[in-house]
């Protein structure tokens, strides 16, 4: 059986799985409805924190709890968070990670509060 759903199995007291669970919200870039999981806004908050600092691959897997996901989860938040916030907002710096610019912090906390 797969780890990732057994958690879901266990009676009263199951865990629950947030990658699975959407928040809908209005993107500050395009007015449009998007929808990011409670692991992106966890992602996105990791960026946020440290908003024009380049965050490794493993340091933004720590601190978002992703460990027991694919290394390339972070790759699939960054790409939701771009949708979301715009390309400009997360810059990837080759061999080192990802940096959300500074100008993008506070739309991206009142993104992260409003979830």
């Amino acid at each position: 059986m797969d780890k990732l759903f057994t958690p879901l199995l266990h009676g009263a007291n199951r865990a629950v799985n947030s990658n699975f669970y959407r928040k809908t919200m209005v993107s500050h870039r395009t007015d449009d409805t998007v929808a990011l999981t409670v692991t992106d806004i966890a992602v996105l908050e990791v960026l946020a924190d440290r908003a024009g600092a380049v965050v490794s691959r493993d340091t933004l897997r720590r601190l978002a709890d992703l460990r027991q996901f694919s290394q390339r989860r972070c790759d699939s938040a960054i790409v939701a968070i771009r949708r979301v916030m715009g390309n400009d907002a997360v810059i990837t710096v080759r061999g080192r990670g990802w940096m959300l610019q500074s100008e993008f912090e506070t739309a991206a906390r009142t993104f992260i509060d409003a979830s």
